[in-house]
């Protein structure tokens, strides 16, 4: 229902009438509508009466006309009066518009007439209402429009003197900006059009391996630079560089990793086009930040990987030791001694595993992500992993074909790494299957020199493009409790990624053409 219908319906109707049973039967007829009626003789309707009660509309019998002088206050000049009579009343219906009335209500009165017209009389006024105020709306306006269009023409004035001084001291700016770039902590690289770079402050050259000095005439390019040193990932954001990839109208950041080796941990730079021109000219280029996050993402990445053991690793043996005790603690009083030390010892064996269960987890905390030489993960061991983990997670239709030219071969990645990495896509494969219970196949073969491709196959949801690139932004939006997730989507693989990019190797993922599910695809280094 509008405003103006609201207002019709909540009017306030006044009915002036010294025969009763009319009286009577116009406040039924109007009150069943919903209206707010008084109903007086004419000897009441006083000024003051009138006036504190502020009608929408006035029903007034023709013989009280007089009335109608009470009416002519300022604040009642708009109120509609409907007379009310006989067909052979004193005052005839040519008369009634005359004394000032808007409209004519024939006795006995019916109740269809009665509302129609009523209701008519107030939306005639709601819209006379309406009228005055926009009327009056609109030359606030026009008189706001002159009064801005005056305070324009004398601020274009003063902001073309302020322009002339401005580009002044933005040229002395630009200098002092340079100078202070080449102080900074983070790295910042100008390039020009074509993507070479003219300007790396000390800490960018660091970074991208330059000299102390830019040849002008044979300046390198940016790309061919961080290439050579870097994996550059995200690919699927990099393939759009300088362009940025967009999610949900935030920018995909990007990274530049140097991935873990046996006598280095793995570095991480963040790379940004920032959206501010490097001078006042055309020509003078755009700004890349290059900053460095590696202890920003190795924290995140042991807060994560700290989680996701937690999550799967406690779980088996704190339950077991919780229900025990608390059972023991309600039934102590009605059990036997032989009991009780039943019980007993079954708490200690479970506090016991989750001791050990502990420690494992504070060895592989403090480990590097890749294994030392003559430890490396053996791809032979990958098919009892992998039960492993489907027997945990209540998997009953995984697979595992390895090929045979790689039985002998060995991942850089610790077990740790690769049973995380692992434990993390089979949990989203069930958790995201419709009925939980995906079938899942998982491949391992050889790719390229010296590079397997594991392969990760279910039948459960079918992604959308900015899910399928979504999934692995590492730290994307940072998660609430910190569990390394991608909010909004719960795909959980961020760890993934950061596991898989610090040893060297890669990620992708795409939708199964035979049917629902997608194929997880991780390229990892591998030995033999």
């Amino acid at each position: 229902m509008s405003d103006s219908a609201d207002n019709i319906a909540r009017a306030i109707i006044l009915i002036v009438d010294d025969v009763s049973s009319d009286r009577h039967l116009l406040t039924e007829i109007l009150m069943r509508q919903g209206y707010e009626v008084h109903a007086m003789v004419s000897d009441d309707a006083t000024a003051r009466v009138i006036e504190e009660l502020s009608p929408d509309l006035v029903v007034l019998d023709c013989i009280h006309s007089a009335v109608i002088e009470r009416f002519k206050v300022q604040e009642m000049q708009d109120v509609p009066i409907l007379f009310s009579g006989a067909m052979d009343a004193g005052m005839d219906r040519g008369r009634v518009f005359i004394a000032g009335g808007a409209d004519y209500l024939l006795k006995p009165f019916q109740a269809e007439e009665v509302l129609a017209r009523v209701e008519t009389h107030l939306a005639l006024r709601s819209l006379q209402r309406q009228v005055v105020e926009k009327s009056a709306q609109v030359q606030q306006e026009v008189e706001h429009r002159q009064y801005t269009e005056a305070s324009l023409q004398d601020m274009n004035e003063v902001l073309e003197r302020r322009i002339i001084e401005r580009t002044a001291t933005l040229r002395a700016s630009e200098a002092m900006f340079r100078y202070l770039l080449a102080r900074a902590n983070d790295g910042y690289v100008i390039v020009n059009d074509q993507e070479q770079v003219v300007y790396a402050n000390v800490q960018a050259r660091v970074y991208l391996g330059l000299g102390q000095e830019i040849n002008p005439e044979a300046a390198p390019f940016f790309r061919e630079l961080v290439v050579k040193q870097y994996r550059c990932e995200p690919q699927a954001a990099w393939a759009q560089w300088p362009k940025k990839m967009f999610i949900n109208k935030l920018p995909v950041p990007l990274y530049l990793v140097r991935p873990e080796t046996p006598v280095s941990n793995v570095f991480w730079l963040q790379v940004e086009m920032l959206d501010i021109a490097a001078g006042l000219d055309a020509e003078a280029g755009r700004i890349i930040c290059i900053n460095d996050v590696t202890e920003k993402t190795a924290l995140q990445d042991e807060l994560n990987r700290f989680h996701s053991v937690i999550s799967h690793k406690l779980r088996t043996p704190l339950v077991p030791l919780y229900t025990g005790l608390m059972f023991l603690v309600e039934q102590v009083r009605t059990m036997s001694r032989d009991d009780i030390m039943m019980f007993v010892q079954n708490a200690y064996e479970g506090a016991e595993n989750l001791y050990n269960e502990i420690e494992e987890i504070v060895r592989y905390l403090g480990a590097p992500r890749t294994a030392p030489p003559g430890s490396a993960f053996r791809i032979a061991d990958f098919e009892a992993l992998v039960a492993g983990i489907s027997d945990d997670l209540s998997l009953r239709h995984v697979t595992v074909s390895i090929a045979e030219s790689l039985v002998d071969a060995s991942l850089p990645p610790s077990r740790w790494s690769i049973e995380l990495i692992m434990w993390e896509i089979l949990e989203n494969s069930k958790k995201f299957h419709p009925r939980h219970a995906p079938t899942v196949s998982i491949g391992v073969s050889r790719f390229g020199v010296q590079q397997i491709r594991i392969q990760v196959i279910d039948d459960g949801l079918t992604l959308s493009p900015e899910q399928l690139v979504r999934m692995w932004m590492p730290y994307y939006q940072a998660d609430k409790y910190s569990t390394g997730q991608v909010a909004g989507m719960g795909l959980g693989l961020s760890l993934v990624v950061t596991q898989v990019w610090g040893v060297g190797g890669t990620c992708r993922s795409y939708n199964r053409e035979d049917g629902p599910g997608i194929v997880v695809e991780l390229i990892l280094p591998c030995t033999a």
